[in-house]
């Protein structure tokens, strides 16, 4: 139904139910009681019509305020130690200027009994002992194969220092273990106490062929009454007669 133009309204008015002040006396009137032809006379109402395109995205708003900072993180792993600082001054670092203590350390010197010169094995037998090994090998042409026995070497050292012990060793079987001993012993070579261990239990050892493990410590400050420093590389297998514990370049120097 259109809505009356005000050309076809009535000549009185009136106030109707609506609020509206239009002209009243028209016979088309509202359920709802209001008279006013601009409020009531229309048709029905259409379907709302489908929505409209989206608007282009506004401008990004400033940014906000800067937050606290967060809790600090997990304090993360500790890096590797640095290599030993170098001493220009002979006279001035005697520690330092000793240089390499261990004789034959990567055990290349065998004598003609089959023992690595400048060492001491025990005990020896057909399933104990010290043995030139030529296959699994970090450095050179020979490593130390050691089963259920002990490799000892005693060295000269000065006291009032500091030494840093180190080696590689592997096995080939996952019962193997070894502990690295180094003491302080007195000029009768009566010891003083130990300066220095590295226990590797079982398991702990690589088992990879030609795999080896650095192993390094730093000693105690040497006794005053230091003499020497005895370096024991005590090995225990299983008993098996292949198993063996490798070990090559063990040194000991001053730092």
């Amino acid at each position: 139904m259109d809505i009356i133009n005000d050309s076809k309204l009535c000549s009185c008015t009136c106030k109707n139910k609506c609020g509206c002040n239009h002209n009243c006396n028209c016979p088309n009137r509202c359920s709802c009681g209001c008279t006013c032809p601009r409020c009531c006379l229309r048709g029905p109402r259409g379907e709302q019509g489908p929505p409209g395109e989206k608007g282009e995205q506004g401008k990004q708003g400033p940014p906000g305020e800067k937050g606290k900072p967060g809790p600090p993180g997990e304090k993360g792993e500790q890096g590797k130690q640095g290599p030993p600082g170098k001493c220009e001054c002979k006279d001035c670092c005697p520690c330092h200027s000793e240089g390499e203590l261990v004789e034959n350390g990567n055990f290349e010197l065998w004598n003609a009994s089959n023992d690595p010169v400048g060492w001491i094995r025990f005990p020896v037998s057909l399933f104990t002992g010290v043995f030139r090994i030529s296959e699994d090998v970090l450095s050179g042409n020979f490593s130390a194969g050691i089963k259920n026995a002990t490799a000892q070497q005693d060295v000269r050292v000065n006291p009032g220092c500091f030494y840093r012990f180190s080696f590689s060793a592997r096995t080939n079987h996952s019962n193997s273990s070894l502990n690295a001993i180094v003491t302080f012993l007195d000029e009768s070579q009566n010891e003083i106490e130990t300066a220095a261990e590295i226990i590797i239990r079982p398991s702990l050892l690589p088992i990879s062929p030609s795999t080896f493990n650095y192993y390094s410590r730093v000693t105690k400050k040497a006794p005053p009454e230091t003499f020497y420093a005895r370096i024991r590389l005590r090995a225990y297998t299983s008993g098996n007669p292949s198993e063996y514990v490798f070990i090559d370049d063990v040194s000991l120097f001053g730092i």
